[in-house]
């Protein structure tokens, strides 16, 4: 789980980007906004969660190669968390 947490009520806009480790491969894209997983081949393992209490955690399950990279957290567009995440297999 990658936190990511606001006082409740606060929160705008929060939206999780994933910038992928092979940038050629994949572009950079909004995995959540507005409330919702946008990116449909991973809305089956990717979850926040509980954002009704401010916890705009993100949750991946069963990871895979292609979920390597950077993942950052936004308030509108204020970063509130960075994480690199390494797989290998």
């Amino acid at each position: 789980m990658l936190p990511c947490h606001v006082t409740p009520n606060t929160a705008t806009n929060i939206t999780w980007l994933q910038i992928p480790r092979k940038p050629s491969r994949q572009p950079l894209y909004n995995i959540y906004a507005n409330g919702r997983i946008l990116q449909e081949n991973v809305r089956h393992r990717f979850s926040i969660n509980n954002a009704s209490v401010g916890d705009y955690s993100l949750k991946i399950s069963h990871i895979q190669e292609s979920d390597a990279g950077q993942y950052q957290c936004f308030d509108q567009q204020q970063l509130l968390q960075k994480y690199v995440i390494y797989v290998s297999g």
